[in-house]
């Protein structure tokens, strides 16, 4: 199930620094765009260019890890829109960060994980950029789940689709959010 997470307050302010960031949402008539788990859609939402405004980007992780429990101990995060995400909270709430993979390595120590390698029974978090299909969620959930921790939450910034999930996701922001400021 997806929750909006995030309180009034956080969403009008996350609203107003995206203002700062032509393009978040693209949407041109007629135009479909290629999602990275499959699919089209009539738009595009694009977090990972307000990633390179550090003050958005900050503004970004700390909104997203105020929601994170106490008792976590790791972020996990994939992929391009989850790393600079991921990295931020960690630093800013002191937590270890646990890379994943599309693909396994083939060399060095192989595998799946980069960063830190969570333990059995340890608590952590999945975030990431945007929720579609809940595809991206997913393969971090299983690669996490190989190794005995517990993923107690699932956090995205953006929520772009209704996916009927097997967990349930907090997001702060749906796309309509965003459009407005455009």
């Amino acid at each position: 199930m997806l929750k909006r997470i995030s309180t009034w307050g956080e969403t009008q302010h996350l609203v107003d620094i995206l203002r700062r960031i032509e393009d978040i949402v693209l949407q041109e008539p007629g135009k479909q765009y290629d999602l990275v788990r499959g699919g089209k859609s009539d738009f595009y939402v694009d977090i990972k260019k307000a990633y390179g405004n550090p003050l958005v980007r900050r503004d970004i992780a700390q909104a997203v890890a105020r929601h994170i429990d106490h008792n976590t101990s790791f972020v996990a995060v994939a992929g391009y829109g989850g790393l600079p995400l991921g990295s931020e909270i960690s630093s800013y709430r002191m937590l270890s960060l646990t890379m994943v993979r599309d693909e396994p390595k083939d060399h060095g120590k192989e595998g799946m994980i980069d960063g830190y390698v969570p333990k059995p029974g340890e608590r952590g978090v999945v975030v990431d950029d945007v929720v579609t299909s809940g595809g991206g969620i997913r393969k971090v959930r299983s690669v996490i789940a190989a190794t005995g921790a517990v993923i107690t939450a699932n956090i995205a910034v953006v929520n772009r689709g209704d996916p009927t999930l097997e967990f349930d996701v907090g997001y702060l922001l749906r796309p309509e959010d965003i459009r407005a400021t455009q």
